[in-house]
């Protein structure tokens, strides 16, 4: 298999991964017992199970949209991949974890108070929690900056998971004046995250074409 076979499969994995995860954060607020409007309690579980597996996907496929840019992006991309990586894994495993522990069979109260005790015995894991998202707002915004010193697509993702992030910190104020309406603020962060399997995509698509070219002006050169 060929690196730009495996790059599109990197870009088209970051790009549903991302897009996924983002979907079932979203549906948070009608699965999560703790949301005012919770009605679908029953999904809570299969949501945090797809979105946790999204998640991993994006873990894995995500360096790839720093190799591709990695001349421009340097040390400062390289720092902000790390925090991403290290961040996600630290908040996402166990909260997802937690959540799919709840009973499906639970009424939404019994739940809620099940799900308050978890994280009240799991303090390492909140701590966990804490520090995981904040080493993602860190890596996200200078992976953002880093990709801006790109060109073309990449450039645009920066731009793209800039304005994704700043919707995320929005999102957490509005939140609190509409209280289960707006969309969790991961869910815009994570549609940022998404802007940079298409730019892999069209990187790609751009050296295709460039050796397609090279191998039309070679025809045309005369023996």
């Amino acid at each position: 298999m060929s690196n730009q076979t495996l790059a599109r499969i990197a870009g088209m994995t970051i790009l549903v991964a991302a897009v996924l995860a983002a979907a079932m954060t979203a549906a948070e607020l009608v699965t999560s017992p703790y949301n005012p409007y919770v009605s679908l309690y029953a999904l809570d579980g299969p949501v945090h199970l797809v979105k946790y597996v999204a998640m991993l996907a994006l873990l894995v496929a995500l360096p790839v949209a720093y190799v591709a840019q990695r001349p421009t992006a340097g040390r400062l991309g390289f720092v902000g991949l790390i925090l991403i990586l290290g961040g996600l894994s630290l908040a996402a495993t166990p909260y997802n974890v937690i959540e799919m522990s709840l009973g499906p069979s639970l009424s939404i109260a019994e739940a809620n108070a099940e799900w308050e005790a978890l994280w009240s015995e799991a303090t390492l894991l909140g701590v966990m929690g804490g520090i995981g998202f904040l080493a993602v707002i860190i890596g996200v915004v200078s992976f953002a900056i880093a990709s801006r010193r790109a060109r073309g697509a990449f450039r645009r993702a920066g731009n793209a998971s800039l304005i994704g992030f700043g919707l995320g910190f929005a999102s957490m104020f509005l939140g609190s004046l509409l209280p289960g309406v707006v969309p969790h603020g991961p869910t815009w962060i994570l549609l940022g995250l998404a802007a940079y399997g298409i730019a892999v995509l069209r990187a790609t698509g751009t050296a295709d074409d460039a050796v397609q070219r090279g191998k039309v002006v070679a025809e045309r050169q005369p023996a």
